[in-house]
């Protein structure tokens, strides 16, 4: 069952999804970032904003095959996972996956959705690995 949002038209497969994003549809901003005071009307987004003020950038193009000798991306690294996201959609990054990709032994010239989410995986795997203290943003508890 799909849950649309009326302002917007945007998606949602869960109620609590919709209700957290028609916050963002209103001038109610009780979240104000510690650093410069810009004010978020979820608290998740002011958190990642508060990130983007620490100028740690821990999410990178970089990645192993299953033969683990075969690594693949350009080692540029991003703030946030959605900036690295857009990098695998430009044409270097679709290079930097492409021996990912190979790996897998299959065409991805009509989905490159799947490519993406592979790398993605594969890239957010490695940061995780390297900091245990960085979980998905899906698998952070939430505070209420």
């Amino acid at each position: 069952a799909q849950l649309i949002c009326q302002t917007c038209g945007k998606q949602f497969n869960r109620p609590y999804n919709l209700k957290s994003h028609l916050k963002s549809h209103t001038n109610d901003k009780p979240y104000p970032c510690k650093i410069c005071g810009k004010l978020f009307a979820r608290q998740h987004d002011c958190k990642r904003h508060e990130d983007l003020h620490t100028g740690e950038r821990k999410y990178q193009c970089r990645g192993t095959t299953s033969n683990p000798l075969i690594q693949w991306g350009c080692l540029k690294k991003f703030a946030r996972t959605d900036a690295l996201r857009r990098h695998f959609w430009t044409e270097n990054g679709k290079n930097c996956i492409k021996p990912l990709l190979n790996d897998y032994n299959r065409d991805f010239s009509n989905d490159y959705d799947s490519a993406v989410e592979i790398a993605m995986k594969n890239a957010i795997d490695l940061v995780k690995l390297l900091n245990p203290s960085i979980r998905k943003p899906r698998e952070r508890k939430s505070h209420k």
